[in-house]
């Protein structure tokens, strides 16, 4: 099995809206069951805000993970399983919400913070471009 690549902090986002930064990672886990348990325990230490995963799915199989398999406690889930698949988890405690768009591989939603709207907040396998 492969080990979970170095987690990339993509943002750390501050202004009036979010004055203590907004944290959020990046990370191709290339399978998500086999790598769970590490990934929690990195989200453990960042303590990210938001999370994109690609390529949860496995490779070369029939059958995708389910959403119960895809939870992390302390984060609303945001997937779209087509292909190898694509997730945003976002904190309990922001105010979130599903954007629902024809773009393959991708998922997008909508994040509020104090009066402030970060719109397009998503996640999309490199290189797949599709509608």
């Amino acid at each position: 099995m492969r080990q979970l690549g170095e987690l990339n902090v993509i943002m750390t986002w501050k202004n009036a809206a979010a004055p203590n930064g907004l944290r959020c990672i990046y990370t191709n886990v290339d399978c998500f069951n086999n790598k769970k348990d590490e990934l929690i325990a990195r989200i453990n230490e960042s303590d990210p805000d938001v999370i994109g995963l690609t390529e949860v799915n496995p490779k070369s199989s029939t059958w995708k993970p389910t959403p119960q398999e895809l939870t992390i406690d302390g984060y609303n889930l945001y997937s779209n399983l087509d292909g190898r698949g694509s997730v945003l988890y976002v904190k309990n405690n922001l105010q979130s919400v599903e954007l629902y768009t024809i773009c393959k591989s991708s998922v997008w939603c909508s994040l509020k913070l104090k009066g402030c709207f970060v719109n397009r907040c998503h996640v999309q396998i490199p290189g797949i471009i599709g509608i």
